[in-house]
């Protein structure tokens, strides 16, 4: 980015740059750093973050040093899962991982969603836009990125699960009836999840749809407030 090459190891340097953050909220007075990758004279942050001791910070992550990082550094992460099922195992993994260096982290998931009367309705529209329509020349070479650079998915999303990168970069799909996308919704929180981020194909017009038929489930189910 802006002509700046990328350094082979990538997390060490972000560790140096939240130490960074931290310090410059936690500062009264101008701080100097003399790091591997930044170095700052009289470096000072105005207005400082409302949070205490800086805002919640999250990384996504599936592969091993991404998580690492998140342990160290991070106060959630975001990572994905093929099967509700076995979601949990990513849950367990990150905090045994944080516990090792004496921290608390959570964990969110993201998702994509269409949210329709019937199941037929919501699977004739997802077939349309992830199979019928899909660009399958951009989806091989999002695929195809995605496992040169990390292991970023589980391996079966890859082989598995074409639908899934076209419908929502290999995310999970949420596809059916507002009732059976909340099931599986409080089934993903029942697995150890905190939240999740939703995509959809069109927010104006399936948004309040969703927020109109699913969240009053979720409320019923003690899920929000």
């Amino acid at each position: 980015m802006f002509g700046t090459q990328l350094v082979e190891k990538g997390y060490d340097q972000a560790a140096e740059w939240i130490e960074i953050v931290e310090r410059l909220y936690a500062a009264d007075e101008p701080i100097d750093f003399d790091g591997d990758y930044y170095r700052l004279k009289e470096a000072v942050s105005r207005p400082v973050s409302l949070q205490a001791p800086r805002p919640v910070t999250m990384n996504a992550a599936f592969g091993g040093p991404g998580r690492d990082f998140a342990s160290a550094h991070c106060d959630y992460l975001f990572t994905t899962f093929s099967e509700i099922s076995e979601a949990g195992k990513h849950v367990a993994d990150i905090r045994e991982r944080a516990q090792k260096v004496g921290r608390d982290v959570g964990c969110y998931t993201v998702a994509h969603v269409v949210c329709r009367e019937t199941s037929e309705e919501a699977e004739a529209y997802y077939t349309r836009y992830a199979v019928t329509m899909a660009d399958h020349a951009a989806v091989d070479a999002h695929m195809a990125g995605k496992k040169e650079f990390s292991q970023s998915h589980d391996v079966h999303a890859y082989d598995r699960y074409r639908q899934r990168f076209a419908g929502g970069a290999g995310t999970y799909p949420l596809i059916g009836t507002p009732e059976k996308i909340a099931e599986e919704m409080i089934a993903i929180a029942a697995q150890g999840y905190e939240g999740i981020a939703l995509t959809f194909v069109n927010y104006t017009q399936e948004l309040p749809y969703f927020c109109d038929r699913v969240l009053p489930l979720m409320r019923q189910a003690g899920y929000r407030e």
